[in-house]
């Protein structure tokens, strides 16, 4: 056990002063042994099962992917977009392997693998130094394939085009960011001003694609968020919140005119609000449908609306 903790990767994880605590460093290696085994398995999903799990929606995906390759062009003239420009999900990282390899189930497989890795980085990125066990615990609940199926959360996360992956891992690096907005921009580390600019570049890229809806359900809440919680406590706001809000709000507004300009205009700006009247309504139905998107509720009578309504 001792020459364990001796381990470059276990001291980081491990809390200062808990090398010695059996309990802690066993929690911690099967944690590690199970984020292990779960990235292998996404990994072996992928590279085994891209041809043998396809549904029309990623089928459609995959001959815009090579479309968009074959053409050189991320604006196909003579293509029917139905819900975005399907411009946030794994595509841009599929395009160049796929020019590299001329496999699409090939090029899906190294972009996913990529995502899943820079996915629990970026949970990593949540927690302070010393809280790898809170770290590796919310990495292996991500992580879980709750759900296999056409709009379920393990083909819409990591399998086939990623498609709500960007979508959600955009807030996770804003919640980073808003986290360490009081330490000097100075004394940041490196990876926190990189981290900086792919939270611009996601944002922008998930409004041009998606819409408005990405700021309204992703951005605002955080920024919200983290306003009433410094009100709460009765502390100011940080300088630079009202930097980052505005210029979230710049760039979510350039990617959200462009996606009106190209006359696409996403399905997400179609939203509206719920009324009082059937607010309640609304409210048992998302609790349900949360519990069916991670399996903890077995398929009733209008699951699928439910589950659409997420």
């Amino acid at each position: 056990m001792e020459n364990l903790t001796k381990l470059p990767l276990l001291r980081r994880l491990l809390p200062d002063g808990d090398g010695q605590n059996k309990k802690i460093v066993l929690l911690t290696l099967s944690l590690l042994c199970m984020l292990c085994v779960e990235i292998a398995f996404l990994v072996f999903a992928n590279a085994a099962y891209q041809d043998r799990i396809l549904d029309e929606d990623m089928a459609t995906q995959f001959v815009h992917d090579m479309e968009m390759a074959r053409q050189r062009t991320v604006l196909l003239p003579a293509w029917s977009y139905s819900t975005s420009l399907e411009l946030d999900t794994s595509t841009f990282l599929v395009l160049p392997f796929y020019l590299l390899t001329g496999s699409i189930y090939t090029a899906h497989t190294i972009a996913n693998t990529l995502l899943i890795f820079f996915t629990v980085y970026l949970i990593f990125c949540l927690f302070d130094a010393g809280e790898g066990v809170s770290a590796l615990l919310a990495s292996c609940l991500v992580l879980i394939p709750y759900m296999v199926g056409n709009l379920d959360y393990f083909n819409m996360m990591f399998f086939h085009t990623s498609h709500y992956l960007l979508k959600t891992l955009m807030p996770l690096l804003l919640i980073g960011l808003v986290r360490r907005m009081h330490t000097p921009f100075a004394s940041l580390p490196p990876f926190i001003k990189l981290n900086a600019v792919l939270y611009l570049l996601l944002l922008f890229l998930c409004s041009f694609s998606s819409g408005v809806y990405v700021i309204v359900c992703g951005v605002l809440p955080v920024l919200i968020g983290y306003f009433l919680f410094q009100y709460y406590h009765d502390l100011p706001p940080a300088r630079v919140y009202f930097l980052l809000a505005l210029i979230s709000v710049c760039v979510a507004g350039v990617g959200y005119y462009l996606n009106t300009k190209t006359g696409i205009d996403a399905l997400g700006n179609g939203m509206s609000l719920v009324g009082m009247d059937d607010l309640h309504e609304h409210i048992a139905t998302y609790t349900i449908a949360i519990f069916q998107l991670f399996g903890g509720i077995s398929e009733i009578h209008g699951a699928n609306q439910t589950r659409g309504a997420l």
